[in-house]
């Protein structure tokens, strides 16, 4: 079996392990059991919820998705169905309530139906400010692509670093020549030997101590998507978009 991320150390799951996972996929309605394509990975925050990120939707546009969701095994996974979809700037821009930065990478869905009571939902981290979490170790989870392109069917994780917004910056520089600020509302992971987000594990989550602290971005600097073991996970953490994630968790319909 292939598995995602990229990187030595990255490992597939144990069975019931990160059972809050789910799959971003859409499939050729001609033949949906041969060819299913991972945009997103993401996270069930409730029996109905799931926390990704926003530019999945960007690259999904309006081709109809679903979420694979119960299983670790992909080829064993219930398939859902959204109900609504919505992001940080849509809800932002309804409420009325100032938009202070271009980029704000977090969405939410609301399945149709419920997960079952087995599927026991992620956690949000209470941890504020996020910089307490530098320096410490935690598990990037996806169902990503391989080097080879190929889509896992086995959900992976690899453990990283959290390095600190001026290390970040330092590591980014002495890659692309040139100055990068990294936002406090983001964290940077990294890991040597490396463990690196890949294709499809976008809006997955970024655990530390089993709670979720941030959502995979991407990696940086880009490179012309060229590989480079010194490039840094980005992420979007969760501190500064708590009261988002709350409120989509209080709709009702």
């Amino acid at each position: 079996m292939v598995s995602g991320l990229l990187g030595i150390n990255v490992r597939n799951v144990e069975p019931n392990e990160f059972s809050s996972t789910v799959s971003i996929v859409t499939f050729n309605q001609i033949e949906p059991q041969e060819q299913r394509h991972t945009y997103c990975t993401g996270s069930l925050i409730s029996q109905r919820h799931v926390l990704s990120a926003e530019h999945c939707f960007d690259e999904i546009g309006n081709t109809k998705f679903e979420i694979l969701a119960e299983s670790y095994n992909l080829t064993c996974a219930k398939r859902f169905y959204p109900s609504w979809w919505t992001t940080f700037d849509q809800w932002k821009f309804s409420t009325k309530k100032p938009n202070y930065f271009r980029d704000n990478d977090i969405s939410i869905i609301k399945i149709v139906g419920s997960v079952s009571p087995d599927t026991q939902p992620a956690l949000i981290s209470l941890i504020s400010p996020q910089s307490l979490l530098y320096g410490l170790q935690a598990l990037m989870v996806g169902f990503g692509s391989t080097h080879e392109n190929a889509n896992p069917t086995i959900l992976h994780k690899g453990a990283v670093n959290i390095i600190s917004k001026e290390e970040c910056q330092g590591k980014i520089a002495r890659l692309a020549g040139d100055i990068m600020t990294v936002h406090l509302r983001y964290l940077c992971s990294f890991s040597e030997p490396y463990t690196q987000i890949a294709n499809g594990d976008s809006g997955g989550p970024l655990f530390y101590e089993g709670v979720i602290v941030g959502i995979n971005k991407g990696l940086v600097p880009k490179f012309r998507n060229l590989f480079h073991r010194h490039k840094v996970n980005v992420h979007t953490g969760v501190d500064y978009y708590r009261e988002f994630i709350d409120f989509q968790m209080g709709i009702l319909y």
